[in-house]
């Protein structure tokens, strides 16, 4: 039997060759993001299928190979990250970003894995199967292609040029119906949108690194750098995403604004007086460290690349501005596990409270270890002493974390001790039972904002003084799947305090009361620490 005849019989059939076609034509046709009628999308011809034809006809045998192998690695990559893109978008309303995401990838596997270790196993290992047998599918097409192609390369040439000439013809018809044109180059176009991002990527490191010492509140002089705060402790606290859907979907406010309602009642029994507005968050449905980064420095941190470049940085922030003007600062991170935490020694705390630190004794809730209550009332015990120095404290609450299961109870503050209570005190339902029917979601995610908002209005009217200021803004919206689509990145914020002098100095753009509405304000969070300066540093500059 001669070589020629043992190639002839292994070949693939015309079936095999086929179905390599189809296949390369699902894949190529797969989108990078979902529409509302998903089915529509691969309603298309991809041009790009031409070229896996063409290369076995126009190129020697052993070149030819190569790239077939290196087109089918590389459709498996961009694949990959249509698939990315579509989650990406579906959780941060954003891009999937080459440069930086693939960065993430363990955050994302580590926050599984305190939800639920064996299903990030799990999940790690059936990516890692998945994907390769992907390539092993792909490598198959590409092979069969390329074995017929030797062997009738008439044919392959006419299906080819035919493939062209009917992409080029279809690529002018437009269905109503379908509302959607029946040829593209999807996968090419995704191919160089990521190309190009990673290109913006590495410029925007150059001119990021130009942001970073533009610092001009690091030149205040010290005697005057927030004096009409002296003697007044300065609470922030971040509320994991508390967005503005919670008061735009008619659903969520249905909650919400009651209780806000309520809140500010409260406040007024008490004495107290707020202030609102919006403020637009760099971030969209997750990576909360940016939003905090972005109003402690004042930069815009959009993403983790200027994030990095601002922890090794010497900019200066928020808390180490108030550590200058003589304020003890405190960081209150519960959902800090890594003991030390490298990044608070850039913020310039005094103390640090990490999940350890906090010495939390009850069971944990998934991904937040502690619930609300437990991390305000462990604060206000080893911080908010009788005769304490004047404080500013940043406090990140994050009972409102995705998955939103099992919640915790209100209890009465005298009930907390060392937590071990919320053994016990938390909603009978599971992550498994919420999650597994995907319309008990959202509810469970705007109950959540409900406990942590009525946690802060118990906390701010049993604990608050009259030398207290508290900032409460929310870090982000939820993921889009709550949002909304379309949704924006505003977040609520609230100024509250005993003494009016305090809010009379913020101005008069500001809401009056708990609930912002359409015409209140919308500012960048990274103007939050020139505001703050503006409003109570005598030799800041105005705000822009």
């Amino acid at each position: 039997m001669n070589r020629r005849y043992r190639f002839r019989e292994n070949s693939p059939s015309w079936s095999a060759w086929v179905a390599a076609l189809i296949l390369l034509d699902l894949v190529l046709a797969i989108p990078d993001m979902l529409s509302d009628e998903p089915w529509k999308q691969f309603w298309h011809l991809p041009m790009e299928l031409a070229l896996f034809l063409l290369v076995p006809v126009l190129l020697p045998r052993s070149f030819a190979r190569v790239v077939q192998t290196a087109l089918a690695l590389l459709l498996t990559v961009l694949t990959v990250i249509k698939i990315a893109n579509i989650g990406v978008f579906a959780g941060f309303d954003r891009p999937f970003d080459p440069l930086l995401d693939p960065l993430l990838a363990t955050t994302a596997v580590g926050t599984l894995a305190r939800a639920n270790m064996l299903l990030a196993v799990g999940a790690c290992v059936a990516t890692f199967v998945i994907v390769v047998g992907f390539a092993a599918l792909l490598l198959w097409a590409t092979r069969a292609l390329m074995v017929r192609a030797e062997m009738s390369p008439g044919v392959t040439t006419a299906a080819a040029v035919l493939l062209i000439l009917s992409s080029i013809g279809l690529s002018r018809i437009y269905v109503d119906a379908l509302a959607t044109t029946l040829s593209g180059a999807e996968t090419t176009v995704l191919a160089r949108a990521q190309i190009r991002m990673t290109y913006e990527g590495l410029r925007d490191r150059t001119e990021f690194a130009k942001l970073l010492p533009q610092d001009s509140l690091a030149k205040l002089p010290t005697e005057s750098v927030l004096t009409g705060l002296k003697g007044t402790d300065v609470i922030l606290v971040f509320v994991e995403s508390y967005g503005q859907t919670v008061l735009a979907q008619p659903a969520f406010a249905a909650l919400i604004r009651p209780t806000l309602t309520e809140f500010e009642t409260a406040l007024t029994a008490a004495g107290f007086s707020s202030r609102s507005a919006w403020v637009q968050s760099p971030t969209f449905g997750g990576e909360s460290w940016l939003a905090h980064s972005t109003v402690l420095s004042g930069l815009w941190i959009n993403h983790q690349q200027r994030y990095r470049a601002l922890m090794g940085s010497t900019r200066t922030s928020l808390i180490s501005d108030f550590k200058r003007g003589g304020w003890r600062t405190v960081g209150v991170m519960p959902e800090i596990t890594l003991t030390p935490w490298p990044d608070a020694e850039f913020f310039g705390y005094d103390k640090f409270y990490g999940a350890s630190e906090l010495n939390y004794a009850g069971a944990s809730f998934g991904y937040m270890v502690m619930p609300d209550q437990f991390t305000l009332a462990a604060f206000q015990r080893t911080e908010l002493t009788p005769d304490h120095a004047p404080l500013m404290a940043q406090i990140a609450l994050v009972s409102s974390h995705i998955p939103w299961a099992p919640l915790p109870k209100l209890l009465a503050w005298d009930q907390i001790g060392d937590g071990s209570i919320f053994t016990t005190a938390r909603t009978e339902e599971t992550v498994e039972k919420v999650w597994g029917t995907p319309s008990r979601i959202p509810g469970f995610y705007v109950r959540s904002i409900d406990y942590t908002l009525r946690s802060l209005m118990s906390f701010v009217t049993t604990y608050g003084t009259d030398n207290m200021l508290l900032i409460i803004l929310g870090d982000h919206q939820p993921m889009s799947f709550v949002a909304g689509d379309g949704a924006s990145h505003a977040v609520p914020i609230h100024i509250i305090a005993r003494n009016p002098a305090l809010l009379e100095r913020l101005g008069g753009q500001w809401t009056q009361g708990m609930i912002p509405d359409d015409k209140s304000p919308i500012w960048s969070m990274g103007a939050i620490r020139t505001r703050v300066h503006a409003a109570f540093s005598p030799e800041a500059p105005e705000v822009p």
